[in-house]
């Protein structure tokens, strides 16, 4: 089966990248918008605990005072009006400073599939 890994549907042929697979994840809140615009029903075959929403990740090569830059510019976007409109587009309120920890449920669910 091809799986398809939806985090954050912002550009490209979704009809094109969705017509190639078996399955796909997605948040909640994207499934409706998918079937409304591909006029088509989605079956959920699995939910998962809720885990932590979309991560803005940066790899370790970046200099840490770029790493810092980038944070604080996406932190600060709920203050500024320009930004907000692209987090009310996002359907988001704002962006915080994740903790490890917070992933857990998310190595849990990995280990729980690699089981199965």
């Amino acid at each position: 089966m091809r799986l398809l890994l939806l985090i954050l549907l912002l550009s490209g042929n979704l009809s094109t990248t969705l017509a190639a697979a078996d399955a796909c994840i997605t948040p909640p809140f994207a499934v409706a918008v998918i079937e409304e615009k591909m006029q088509l029903k989605l079956r959920t075959l699995l939910e998962t605990p809720s885990i932590p929403n979309l991560s803005i990740v940066v790899h370790s090569r970046l200099p840490s005072e770029q790493r810092l830059r980038l944070n604080n510019a996406l932190l600060s976007w709920q203050q500024d009006n320009s930004e907000k409109a692209l987090l009310n587009r996002m359907k988001t309120q704002g962006f915080v400073t994740a903790i490890d920890k917070e992933y857990d449920v998310v190595r849990t669910l990995l280990r729980e599939i690699d089981r199965k």
